[in-house]
């Protein structure tokens, strides 16, 4: 990611915000998908760049073009607020203990990190 001043720490405290917002659902899943990935770029430090890395990661993916899909991929019972951070997390870790990741521009990346960028893309 050589443009790209994406922070995890920032994507994975932007939706711990979204989740104590009340965005998402009893079932993690976002109430309107629309507004939801507008609301987790309003709370990222740099949402230009999780929006191109999102960008760059559906260019690769493009069969996971639904924002359906995504918030099941990615928040589905993730809980809330500090819950939903450390649920995230743990699935990142787990998205590299089994090897799921994904590379772009020579950086790897768990596909979770990925899946919530790619939301922020598709918003």
């Amino acid at each position: 990611m050589s443009q790209l001043s994406l922070h995890r720490r920032d994507v994975l405290l932007a939706l711990g915000a979204l989740a104590l917002s009340g965005a998402l659902g009893p079932r993690g899943a976002a109430a309107p998908a629309g507004p939801s990935g507008r609301d987790l770029a309003a709370r990222l430090r740099d949402p230009d760049a999780a929006r191109a890395l999102g960008i760059r990661y559906l260019s690769q993916h493009p069969e996971e073009r639904d924002l359906g899909f995504l918030h099941a991929a990615t928040l589905a019972g993730a809980g809330e607020g500090a819950r939903s951070v450390e649920a995230l997390r743990a699935r990142c870790r787990e998205d590299f203990r089994r090897g799921d990741t994904v590379l772009i521009d020579r950086w790897v990346l768990a596909r979770t990190e990925c899946r919530l960028c790619a939301l922020v893309a598709l918003s």
